[in-house]
């Protein structure tokens, strides 16, 4: 669930410890086209896990009452390529449609 104007972090459990990684993105997408898309510099990496906050101006460009659908595809030093199967998140209005 991800409640519009709100700061959510998504996580990703890895195969392989994150130091290994060299590009990647987090993307969320609503009604087939991408609203959101953060590079793995704006990501916390720590072991196998990977965490991205989201900003208020970002959950503010969500859809509310429609699914987001999250994925992460990363691409390590020796140029393998990973990517989870998205997964779906309900999204949800604020009462205070603006950042505070």
């Amino acid at each position: 669930m991800i409640i519009r104007g709100t700061t959510p972090d998504l996580e990703f459990e890895l195969p392989l410890d994150t130091s290994q990684l060299a590009k990647g993105f987090v993307t969320v997408v609503q009604n087939d086209t991408v609203v959101l898309e953060k590079p793995l510099a704006d990501c916390i990496l720590t072991d196998n896990k990977l965490t991205v906050a989201l900003t208020q101006e970002e959950t503010l460009r969500l859809s509310a009452d429609v699914c987001a659908e999250i994925s992460l595809v990363v691409v390590t030093e020796d140029g393998e390529r990973f990517e989870n199967l998205p997964f779906v998140e309900r999204v949800y209005d604020t009462a205070k449609n603006e950042v505070i």
